[in-house]
């Protein structure tokens, strides 16, 4: 049972939205500042992490090896379509490379994400 102070505490602070993490990966360096870029300025994400990874994987039957770009992804569920969109429209692949789960994180963390993502 929520004692009053914590009610009106409560009342007076709207859960925050549910924290997610968003993976993708792109063809180069170049594209993965691009579209990083343009997700942070229209504010879909608080963090975003980026690295050169070796990707193995079937494609139309055959085994193939590229050098991408892995774009890690920190956002809310209120960002969480828009963000989507703005990936597929960007991307360059025909079927991109988009995995996203809700997480858990700390307070203060969450906080932050919620208050960058608005």
């Amino acid at each position: 049972m929520h004692s009053a102070r914590q009610a009106k505490s409560m009342k007076n602070n709207p859960s925050p939205a549910a924290i997610f993490v968003v993976l993708t990966t792109v063809k180069n360096a170049p594209e993965a500042v691009s579209l990083i870029e343009v997700i942070l300025k229209n504010k879909l994400a608080a963090c975003i992490n980026r690295r050169e990874v070796k990707s193995s994987y079937l494609w139309q039957g055959k085994n193939e090896a590229s050098n991408e770009v892995e774009i890690f992804i920190k956002t809310n569920s209120v960002n969480l379509r828009r963000l989507l969109e703005t990936i597929n429209n960007f991307h360059g692949y025909d079927i991109p490379e988009i995995i996203y789960w809700q997480v858990e994180s700390t307070d203060k963390y969450s906080s932050w994400i919620n208050e960058e993502c608005n």
